[in-house]
């Protein structure tokens, strides 16, 4: 089975903590109005009950497709790398926009080990976030720095604001939120995590409840490890409902992903039946990419390499046929 981890190469979630300067600066000067606005949140949302949390998300949280790449790296049903696509939701958040996750998941093959999804989705949707956001924080600093401004001028209004109406609680919600995304918070990602694998409320609910308990722990750091262990234990592939959550997800066979997989039990001369595709092939360019890179064919057996690159040209060619057909 091939090492995922090897592949990703990212940094692990306590190295999560390393930020550019201004980011630093506006943290401190905002952490303290997230503690203390947490518990008016968390209050409110609590009293008002499930209706409101519903109208809450629906005013602050915007919709958002991830694709999610499982890349077959074998014949088993755990050779495969997990690859997410947050380019659009990461763009979205530096400009502002709070979004919700939702996972399109894409593979080679239906007969996926679910357990081992569990256990390797948390790790990767956290790295690979955190990845793309230092990308986007390199290459748009201006941008960057003056949505914390924004940000900070919107914290300056709020503790102004009094009354607990719902657009408030969106107010509070969204700005706390954002400026925990800004400054790398694991909270941020936490939350982040849990509204793509829980629908309904339920990913919000679990991310405000740790919220309110960070907030009454402040200043005691040992208590409030505890409580985000046990947070993170209910995002764990041994959580049953988080397990559910993951055998629940609907798997998209990719056209492409599917032939590769073929490729390569028919290489071993393992049984593989073809399916008809009936989803047309999304996402082209994108998953030739991925193929391309050194890293994913570093991690495949030397024997896998020809049949990879044939795929490679085979529809490179027919993308670039389609391209020149389009633009005559």
């Amino acid at each position: 089975m091939i090492n995922h981890k090897k592949f990703l190469n990212l940094p692990k979630l306590d190295s999560l903590k390393v930020v550019t300067n201004p980011a630093i600066n506006v943290a401190n000067s905002m952490n303290s109005w997230i503690l203390e606005t947490s518990k008016t949140v968390t209050n409110t949302i609590t009293k008002a009950g499930s209706d409101t949390i519903a109208r809450v998300m629906s005013t602050i949280f915007t919709p958002c497709t991830v694709p999610v790449f499982l890349l077959p790296t074998g014949c088993g049903s755990q050779d495969f790398i997990c690859h997410f696509c947050f380019d659009e939701a990461v763009n979205k958040l530096e400009n502002g926009v709070f979004v919700r996750p939702q996972l399109e998941i894409w593979a080679g093959d239906e007969e996926i080990d679910r357990t081992y999804l569990a256990e390797i989705i948390k790790q990767d949707f956290t790295q690979q976030l955190e990845q793309t956001r230092q990308k986007t924080v390199i290459l748009n600093q201006n941008k960057y720095t003056q949505t914390l401004e924004e940000l900070k001028q919107q914290q300056k209004k709020l503790e102004k604001t009094t009354g607990n109406t719902i657009q408030n609680v969106a107010n509070y919600i969204g700005v706390g939120l954002l400026t925990m995304f800004f400054v790398a918070n694991p909270l941020f990602y936490l939350i982040f995590f849990s509204l793509a694998i829980f629908t309904g409320i339920d990913g919000l609910a679990k991310g405000i409840k740790y919220w309110k308990i960070s907030s009454e722990l402040s200043g005691n750091e040992n208590k409030l490890k505890v409580e985000q262990k046990k947070f993170e234990a209910e995002l764990d592939n041994k959580n049953t409902i988080f397990q559910e959550a993951i055998n629940n997800m609907k798997i998209s066979l990719h056209p492409i992903l599917h032939e590769l997989k073929e490729l390569f039990c028919e290489l071993e001369n393992i049984p593989f039946t073809p399916q008809e595709v009936e989803t047309d092939n999304v996402h082209p360019t994108l998953i030739i990419q991925l193929l391309t890179e050194s890293d994913y064919r570093e991690n495949l057996p030397l024997e896998y390499h020809s049949f990879l690159d044939y795929l490679i040209e085979k529809h490179s060619t027919s993308q670039f046929q389609r391209l020149s057909v389009k633009n005559k």
